[in-house]
């Protein structure tokens, strides 16, 4: 049987990352935590996909389970608690874990992605209120997260067909604001303390430059994860996975196998 590798992340990396993977010797399995991740997930004969949302435990006992030669954690930078509960999961069942890291263009506090669904595979790997501040067109993507209805405070255009959209798909009379801007500093943080927002949703413009820009940092991260994802399969050896010397079993450095010559 072939061996088995787990990437877990709805980001764009993970789906960059397992898509690539698919013409490798491997079995996949990709987990996301939405109905639009798994919507947007690439499909394959090797690739499983799992919308699940998984605690350490239930990570690990899978792990035991399956026992899958690799696991890589392409879950968004900020999604901590998920890469902890991944990292606690592997150390206990002995797997061995690499991390995914986009290059960052977020500030200390303020994160980027790159659509409404990578929003929400965020935001579904947190906790606490959001306030969303994205208008009514996506309204039903947001209606996706798991709790939309407790979790999500909307500020949308005084518009009746934008009320109409927002109850028809089960938002909270109470958590709807239908209010046209400007709005000052002072309105939005009365308004986020208001619903004790942790998180605030909003658009920003971003100007195509000219001439095209270079690849995205998204597309440089998966063509250097793809590379490593293909060295690290060393065929002859199979169905062992030998990674790099970078490679960590249970949050630990380990050092390169003698038997291989992927280093």
């Amino acid at each position: 049987m072939m061996p088995l590798v787990w990437i877990f992340g709805g980001t764009s990396e993970g789906r960059c990352l397992a898509q690539a993977a698919l013409s490798l010797p491997i079995r996949l399995r990709l987990s996301v935590a939405t109905d639009y991740g798994s919507d947007l997930a690439p499909r394959g004969e090797n690739l499983e996909i799992w919308q699940r949302r998984l605690t350490a435990a239930e990570m690990t006992a899978c792990l035991q389970a399956d026992r899958p030669e690799l696991v890589i954690d392409a879950t968004h930078p900020y999604a901590t608690a998920v890469t902890e509960n991944i990292r606690a999961a592997c150390a206990a069942a002995g797997t061995p874990y690499i991390r995914l890291v986009r290059s960052s263009e977020e500030t200390d506090t303020a994160i980027t992605v790159s659509s409404m669904a990578e929003a929400v595979e965020f935001l579904s790997q947190t906790e606490g209120p959001i306030f969303l501040t994205t208008g009514s067109k996506d309204l039903d993507t947001f209606a996706t997260l798991p709790d939309y209805a407790s979790r999500l405070a909307l500020r949308i255009l005084p518009a009746l067909e934008s009320l109409e959209k927002a109850l028809r798909l089960g938002y909270e009379r109470s958590r709807i604001v239908c209010m046209q801007g400007p709005f000052t500093i002072d309105l939005n943080a009365a308004m986020f303390r208001f619903y004790e927002a942790a998180w605030v949703a909003s658009m920003r413009l971003i100007t195509p430059q000219i001439p095209s820009p270079a690849p995205s940092a998204t597309t440089r991260v998966c063509k250097t994860s793809t590379a490593l994802l293909k060295n690290a399969i060393n065929i002859s050896f199979l169905p062992r996975l030998r990674l790099s010397g970078k490679r960590t079993k249970g949050g630990q450095r380990m050092p390169p196998h003698k038997k291989t010559a992927l280093w």
